[in-house]
């Protein structure tokens, strides 16, 4: 990560859920002004730098299961410590259960 990109998410951190919601949403929309040809060239490049990763010894393998247990995990205790307004943010009837 870059010193710019970190001291951008340390000034978010700052901000209020409300605040963050409407920037990840502004953020979305931005990326749909990525033309399809441009995003495609983006994934290729960043799955290359991740197998170069990969076969350097720069990072590790994760099986599916451990990468969507963990994330599953992560995200429970998120949406358990803040409690949003995903309808809000998302603009969309979302149903939402906390178990």
């Amino acid at each position: 990560m870059s010193a710019q990109l970190e001291q951008c998410e340390q000034q978010v951190k700052n901000l209020s859920i409300e605040e963050r919601g409407q920037l990840i949403q502004s953020l979305i929309e931005g990326l749909d002004d990525i033309d399809e040809q441009n995003l495609e060239a983006l994934w290729i490049q960043e799955a290359s730098r991740r197998l170069n990763a990969y076969k350097s010894g720069r990072i590790e393998s994760r099986s599916s299961a451990d990468v969507f247990s963990n994330a599953r995990a992560k995200l429970k205790r998120f949406l358990s410590q803040r409690p949003i307004n995903l309808k809000r943010i998302c603009h969309e009837k979302i149903p939402y259960r906390n178990n």
